[in-house]
This record gives structure tokens, sequence and C-alpha cells, in this order.
């Protein structure tokens, strides 16, 4: 059974160790929230640096954003611990891959073509570099993971999906082998979209089209844009359930948004950003961590981006 995430009010900064930490007596469990706000100043008190984590299977996942930490600071991590390797990845971008796909090309007008175009003469310029980086080490049954895309990626992808997201006439009539749409499979396929990370932090409807047709490739059609019927419709229905998800996640972040704003200043979110972009980009990557994978509005970032506790000192 599927529930909708609910909102969480910020972390406030610990500015002191609980009262006692004396074993509860009796039946009387501990005061969770008093051992909460410690956590950090205990860690701190034994050299110990406190990192979130969430479970994934079997096996604790600990993904760091490159606006927490750098990738020297993760490596010093990793060197703390005494991990025995630090693995990587990195991904160097191949223009000659970059565009959409033939079907979604063949769909597109002449500007639409000419935008296109132009993308990959951008993109050639990049041809070689590194598009994203992975770092990962182990420590204990804790898999500790640092990812960063590069910005002039993001903006290249994000306007290739600008162009692909123009709608276009629906070529034929869905073929007759194409799956029927009911309210079962809808919902089947909508709540496996919905639990995904990728999904979820898709902001444009080709990103998610995409993913949608590499969970469930026989949705595949030349109607709606180059979905089946089923697979509009299910793409539709998730898409809906994320914007509740976060429309609820982000309400409640709102309602708490001084402290909100505290925690990312205590967590020097800002520390490394010089510039006014450098800001934005950082309180939104800050956000969409802390949301557990919903992008924030741009509305949501200037709001968080005007608290007194995140202004730039003179």
């Amino acid at each position: 059974m599927h529930t909708e995430p609910e909102s969480v009010a910020p972390v406030h900064p610990p500015s002191a160790l609980p009262v006692s930490s004396a074993a509860p007596e009796g039946d009387v469990l501990p005061e969770l929230d008093s051992i909460r706000a410690g956590l950090a100043g205990w860690a701190a008190s034994h050299g110990l640096r406190l990192l979130r984590a969430v479970l994934t299977g079997h096996y604790a996942v600990c993904e760091i954003s490159p606006v927490a930490m750098s990738a020297e600071d993760f490596l010093a991590l990793a060197a703390h611990v005494n991990a025995p390797f630090v693995y990587y990845n990195d991904d160097l971008f191949d223009a000659a891959q970059f565009g959409p796909e033939e079907e979604t090309l063949a769909l597109m007008d002449v500007r639409d073509r000419k935008k296109v175009t132009a993308l990959q003469g951008r993109a050639r310029e990049q041809h070689g570099r590194c598009r994203t980086l992975v770092l990962q080490f182990a420590a204990g049954a804790v898999v500790h993971s640092w990812h960063a895309d590069a910005l002039w990626w993001q903006e290249l992808a994000g306007e290739l999906d600008e162009v692909e997201e123009n709608p276009h006439e629906e070529e034929q009539e869905a073929r007759e082998e194409d799956p029927p749409s009911t309210p079962e499979e809808i919902d089947r396929i909508a709540r496996h979209l919905e639990e995904l990370p990728a999904f979820r932090e898709a902001t444009k409807r080709a990103e998610r089209e995409r993913i949608l047709l590499r969970e469930f490739p026989e949705l595949r059609s030349r109607r709606y844009n180059g979905l089946s019927r089923l697979g509009y419709d299910a793409g539709e229905e998730a898409t809906a359930r994320v914007a509740e998800a976060a429309k609820h996640m982000y309400d409640g972040f709102t309602a708490n948004l001084p402290d909100l704003a505290q925690e990312a200043a205590d967590q020097g979110v800002l520390a490394q950003a010089t510039t006014a972009a450098a800001r934005r980009a950082a309180l939104r990557a800050f956000a969409k961590e802390r949301s557990g994978g919903y992008p924030p509005s741009k509305d949501f970032v200037e709001l968080l981006y005007s608290e007194p506790a995140l202004k730039k000192p003179r």
C-alpha cells in the first residue's frame, strides 16, 4: 500500500545535549526528540561527523550531495574511517549521442529542428568533458556515495527537454495491439513510477516519458507523442501524484521557513556560493535533498533565499 510522504518540520540545530543520557526506567520509552537534538553534539564530542543515511533493501546508503560536502572532504571522510578503497565513475560526454530520438525528431517542425541543431552545435563544444562524477566507499555495512552533474550538462539537457516537450499532432491512431487503458493498470504503473527517485526529480515531460518507456517499453506507440493511451494516462496520473506529494512537502517547509533557513545556514550550504546564482542553486539542491528528491519551485527558492538567516554578510 502506497502512502504519500508527510511534511516534516526542519531539523533544528543542536544547541545542547539532552539533560540526561541515563537508560529509561521500566517500560518508559526514551524521549527521541531530545536524543535526536543531541546527536550532532555527541558526535562532535567524539570527533565524529554525523551524516544522514537511508535504508535501501538490506543496505544503508548515505548519499552526499556536492552542496553538502566537497569531493576533497568526501575523500577526507573516507580516510577518516580507514576505507581501503574509494571507487569512482566518470561519465565523459559524447556529443555524437546528444539529441532527440529519431521518432521524436521526425515529429518536430522546422523551428524545433533548428533549435536542436543549435543545441548540438553547443554540445560539440563540450565533447569529451566530464558530465557526471560519482565517488563511493564502504564503511562497515554502509555505502557512502557522492554524485555531481556538471552545470553545463544540466543546461544542455534541460534545453533539449524543453524542445522535446513541444506538442505535436498525433501521427496515426493507436495500434490495435496497444494495451487497454484501465483504472487498475493505470494505478499499477503510476504507483511504480512515483516510487522512482528519477521520476520524482524529473521536471520536464520529455524526461518523465523517457523514464516511463525505460521501465515499460511495451507502452511505446506512435500516438500521444510516442506513448500508448495507457502509457499517457499512467504518466499523467503518476505526475499528478508526485506533484501532490511535493506540494504537501513544500507546504510544510513554507510553514516553517525560518527554521529551514536556519538549518541551511548551520550546515554551511552557502559557504562556497559567492554569487546570487550560485546561492540560489545551492539552496535549490538543499531543498531537493531535504525533501527526499522533490525539486522546489522557483517561488519557493526565492522565499528561502530572502530569509534573514541566509542573507550574505556585508
